[in-house]
């Protein structure tokens, strides 16, 4: 099992031991399984996204290629859209939209963006405008992804507004105020917001919860509200290894390829 560790230098090859660990799994069955139909296909989806995802990490801190991360990224981002359009999975985390926004792909950022429909059914109605849900939390990095900003700022407001009346903890806090500042266009107050993300207390109070292939290399959703942010036109840099700065700039130049031929 991965530890916390505040040191990134040394989480780094926590993190990179880990996934080396994952990509030492055998894949030909899951890839059997998928070109003929037989077995799990939600199983044999999952192992081939969290290869991927592997691949990726490994390309970007073990060898510093950003085309194949970006590659290989793309490939996660795909797989992941498939089991979410066939509805093999009921949830989806926010972190786990890394894979798509760091990928620099256009057409799957788009579909991500546009998946906010999951907050249709009648269960997320219910919660998507109180702002004490998980609904409401979640929904804000689909605003962000498809730049409803004004609505993302107002929404965050609201939040902060009735947290300050029950003392929150400022693991949470913290991605709201990035929100308003977003919102807002305040570059000092994002960057001020996002240092607080990547601050070892809270990194450390909400470790258990990250994905476990990026927890140690990254801080994925201070990650991803940065890269939302230089997609929006505002280069962010706050001198942080838990947000990889080489991943920020946007490149639509990067040439996409499926290396399973599965979609």
């Amino acid at each position: 099992m991965q530890k916390f560790i505040s040191v990134h230098e040394t989480s780094l090859q926590e993190g990179l031991n880990h996934i080396r660990q994952w990509l030492g799994v055998d894949i030909s069955d899951a890839l059997y399984n998928i070109n003929n139909g037989k077995g799990s296909r939600f199983g044999s989806l999952a192992a081939l996204s969290r290869n991927a995802a592997c691949r990726a990490l490994l390309a970007f801190y073990a060898d510093q290629d950003i085309a194949n991360f970006k590659n290989w990224a793309f490939v996660a981002a795909s797989i992941d859209k498939i089991t979410i359009s066939e509805q093999l999975i009921g949830d989806y985390l926010i972190g786990d939209l890394c894979w798509a926004v760091l990928s620099d792909c256009e057409h799957l950022i788009e579909w991500y963006g546009s998946s906010a429909d999951w907050f249709a059914s009648a269960r997320m109605k219910n919660q998507l405008h109180n702002p004490k849900s998980w609904a409401f939390y979640r929904y804000q990095a689909y605003l962000a992804l498809r730049g409803d900003l004004d609505q993302l700022a107002s929404r965050a407001k609201d939040f902060l507004s009735m947290a300050t009346q029950r003392t929150p903890s400022r693991w949470i806090t913290c991605e709201y105020e990035f929100h308003v500042a977003l919102g807002e266009g305040n570059l000092q107050a994002m960057e001020q917001a996002l240092q607080d993300m990547v601050s070892p207390a809270r990194r450390a109070k909400v470790y258990k919860n990250q994905n476990g292939l990026t927890c140690n290399l990254m801080e994925a959703y201070a990650t991803l509200y940065a890269k939302i942010a230089w997609r929006h036109g505002y280069a962010i840099d706050i001198g942080s290894p838990w947000i990889p700065q080489l991943l920020m700039p946007v490149d639509q130049s990067v040439q996409y390829t499926d290396p399973w031929k599965i979609f």
